[in-house]
């Protein structure tokens, strides 16, 4: 119960970065709408005010004018016009009287000679006795206007009503325009917020596929260290048994039993070699192949190199020598893993040389030792030297094709020398032989 709870949150935790990423997806582009409908809302509201007050301005200079009476109808019709000219946006000026039945009747006007029944907003204003500012659709301009109507009381007592219309067309023009040019960056913003986001959760995405192929690279690694280790002990027992069988049996066997118990030894030395190969892999790619770098006797280690493999070199009718090894010669690195890599080298150029020689040599410099490995077999063509040193990369080709490896021993001897603080090249010919340099610090 406690590891399928822990299972869960861990599962839970892990997708909250997605999670979040999916949430501000959303968010972020729903605030930018709402954000830009607000500012929309506010700029028209701004000038919607503006539009009132600039009513509200001509209202009241020719609010004395009209209550004071001193005008003819006629004269008040000439200063209504000169007002709605000299404006931008004032459409048109109606005054509007009290009838004896107590009805509201045009008494001078603007738009024509057509005399205009009071509206709504009218009556409303003269039933109420207050000043009321709307929008409406007005027919007679067949456009959206404001209306400023005000009651007011002139010097005999009687109630009027003034009504000023404002032509919207402009005003909304221009807040159209600011609209659509919103609506265009907000587009814009929306779909650049959408587009970093989505690569913002590809990317947690991928981070949480990433996690996951090292955690499964992390428990292949582990299932490899085990299985090798496991593998080691009866490997051992094998290796043993047989080598003592063959040994009590040696005089009674025949030829042909020989040759068998040899095929069944050099198999064991294969896997051996494969266990050990994957035991180094893991090890590396965990960092728990730590060693000291002390001062190495390079002579002794090249002597007992040749010593081991020059058996294999003359079964295959081959040459093994070290030629120009300087008895003191000394460099900075560990013996254990250096002989391991002196080992892999010349094993590799024992079997891939048919016939000729494979010989050890050693430069020295200022700053530098050199071991030298060089072969007259079989080259390695410049498209298969780029990969040499990667992990399970083999040449293939028809004369390589019988020839066993796992394709692990130089990315293996590569990381060797690298943590030697050392490094390995190769040159090689095809069909000429290869050259592998192997290069350490003095010690």
């Amino acid at each position: 119960m406690a590891n399928s709870l822990r299972n869960l949150l861990r599962s839970v935790f892990k997708r909250l970065p997605i999670t979040y990423s999916l949430l501000l997806m959303i968010l972020v582009p729903l605030s930018l709408v709402i954000n830009t409908m607000w500012n929309l809302n506010s700029y028209e509201r701004d000038m919607n005010f503006g539009v009132r007050e600039q009513a509200i301005g001509v209202k009241d200079t020719l609010f004395p004018i009209v209550t004071s009476l001193k005008l003819t109808n006629e004269e008040l019709k000439d200063i209504f016009v000169s007002t709605t000219h000299q404006s931008q946006s004032i459409e048109s000026i109606t005054l509007f009287a009290e009838n004896s039945d107590g009805t509201l009747a045009q008494q001078v006007g603007t738009t024509s000679t057509k005399t205009l029944e009071p509206g709504f907003i009218e009556n409303l204003a003269y039933s109420q006795g207050s000043e009321y500012f709307t929008k409406e659709y007005d027919p007679n301009i067949q456009n959206t206007v404001w209306k400023l109507v005000t009651p007011f009381t002139d010097e005999n007592g009687n109630v009027s009503v003034i009504s000023l219309t404002v032509n919207a067309l402009r005003v909304d023009a221009i807040v159209g325009r600011t609209a659509r040019d919103s609506m265009i960056i907000m587009v814009i913003s929306v779909i650049i917020v959408v587009l970093l986001l989505t690569n913002h959760a590809q990317a947690l995405e991928r981070s949480f596929l990433v996690d996951k192929l090292k955690e499964v690279d992390r428990m292949k690694d582990d299932f490899i260290s085990v299985a090798s280790h496991e593998l080691r002990t009866p490997l051992t027992a094998i290796k043993g048994y047989v080598s003592l069988l063959q040994k009590d049996l040696q005089i009674s066997l025949t030829e042909k039993q020989r040759t068998k118990f040899g095929v069944v030894m050099e198999s064991i030395y294969r896997l051996e070699t494969l266990v050990n190969d994957l035991l180094n892999v893991s090890r590396i790619e965990q960092g728990r192949l730590d060693f000291t770098i002390t001062s190495v006797d390079v002579a002794t280690l090249i002597q007992e190199t040749v010593r081991q493999l020059d058996p294999v070199a003359k079964e295959k009718g081959l040459g093994l020598t070290a030629i120009n090894i300087p008895t003191s010669l000394q460099a900075m690195g560990n013996a254990d893993r250096l002989r391991e890599v002196l080992t892999n080298i010349v094993g590799n150029a024992i079997k891939y040389t048919p016939s000729g020689s494979v010989t050890i040599s050693t430069t020295t410099e200022r700053n530098k030792v050199q071991i030298i490995v060089q072969d007259t077999g079989i080259g390695i063509a410049p498209d298969d030297r780029k990969h040499l040193f990667q992990k399970f990369s083999r040449i293939q080709t028809d004369k390589t094709r019988d020839i066993p490896g796992t394709g692990l021993g130089l990315w293996i001897t590569k990381q060797l020398i690298e943590q030697m603080k050392g490094s390995i090249f190769v040159d090689s010919v095809g069909g000429k032989g290869t050259t592998f340099t192997i290069v350490l610090l003095p010690a």
